[in-house]
């Protein structure tokens, strides 16, 4: 369609189709995901001169969740942000996947709205909700791999402290 449509040269799709190879999309094949992340992780971090980032499992997840529509490309430039933008020991897919434009959760435009002020007690429930959240997800497990301090890409202490700041308590 593409050659009849002057689009695409004749000559060049006789070329490529001698052998043709059928690729099936990132998305149908999530198996392949984590190990294309770690060799790429691995790839960018000694491009740049760092040690190589552990992926946890809330990362791993976040990677087979997400709908990839550009494919290896797509998830080589993600795992490059996060390499850069990430501190410490772990890749922060949070940092690199906010400005990904086909990140497209249902939440992201119902629920943040520039416009909107929140009062500092919002603010502070919203924070204690978010906590409670993550410590759920992890099992109330603060810290180590899926731990809620890795979700929330925060030191064990910090959550820790914060817990005791909203009289958070592991329920019985």
């Amino acid at each position: 369609t593409e050659v009849r449509e002057g689009r695409f040269r004749e000559d060049l799709y006789y070329r490529l189709s001698v052998f043709p190879l059928t690729v099936p999309s990132l998305r149908e094949r999530t198996e392949d995901i984590l190990p294309l992340a770690l060799h790429f992780v691995a790839l960018i971090c000694r491009e740049l001169g760092r040690p190589v980032l552990r992926i946890g499992k809330q990362c791993t997840q976040t990677l087979q969740r997400h709908d990839w529509p550009g494919n290896i490309r797509e998830l080589r430039n993600v795992i490059e942000r996060a390499a850069i933008m990430s501190k410490g020991e772990r890749l922060r897919l949070d940092l690199a996947m906010a400005e990904s434009p086909s990140v497209a959760s249902g939440a992201s435009a119902s629920t943040t709205n520039e416009d909107h002020l929140y009062t500092d007690a919002d603010m502070r429930e919203r924070e204690k909700a978010n906590l409670l959240l993550a410590l759920r997800q992890a099992n109330w497990r603060i810290s180590g791999d899926g731990g809620a301090a890795e979700l929330l890409g925060l030191k064990p202490s910090t959550l820790a402290y914060r817990m005791r700041t909203f009289d958070i308590e592991k329920p019985r």
